[in-house]
């Protein structure tokens, strides 16, 4: 299932950004911010909308870091 995943980099003048991504990547991706401290703040939803643009490098976000061409061998969890 695909979740929406807004990141907000507290950079003045960047709106915040808006993804879409498996559930399992969006989650291990916000995760991984958090880690690094990289985003002021990060929420995964199902507030998708069409307009919204895939997350870039899916792959480096699977469960097994394994590269794929593309997010759907995201396993149920």
């Amino acid at each position: 299932m695909e979740r929406h995943a807004a990141v907000d980099f507290d950079v003045e003048g960047l709106p915040i950004l808006h993804y879409r991504a498996e559930e399992c990547v969006a989650k291990e991706f916000a995760a991984d911010m958090r880690r690094q401290v990289l985003a002021s703040a990060i929420t995964v939803d199902d507030l998708l909308t069409a307009d919204m643009r895939p997350l870039l490098c899916q792959q480096l976000y699977l469960p097994d870091h394994t590269p794929q061409p593309d997010a759907s061998t995201c396993e149920d969890e």
